[in-house]
């Protein structure tokens, strides 16, 4: 934005064409950050949420005893039913 102030124009040709690209870049930015919302709203999507919680709870399982494993499986099952339940 510094470099514009200090450029000059000689006709009105040259101003048209500055501010179209800078409309154009301004598009470029605006969409961009929409993109990023998008990303970080399906982040924190429901289904995202879960899939990661039951990766984490999968990786925590392979390193507990078969009991501890069958009882955290209850456990969660249980959670899940009354969760969706409302």
């Amino acid at each position: 934005m510094i470099e514009l102030m200090k450029k000059r124009f000689t006709n009105m040709e040259d101003v048209d064409r500055q501010l179209q690209i800078l409309k154009l870049e301004r598009e470029i930015q605006l969409r961009k950050m929409g993109m990023r919302l998008e990303d970080t709203t399906q982040l924190f999507a429901p289904n995202s949420l879960m899939k990661s919680g039951f990766s984490t709870l999968t990786s925590t399982l392979k390193g507990t005893s078969s009991v501890k494993s069958i009882l955290l499986t209850v456990m969660v099952r249980f959670l899940m039913k009354k969760i969706f339940k409302r």
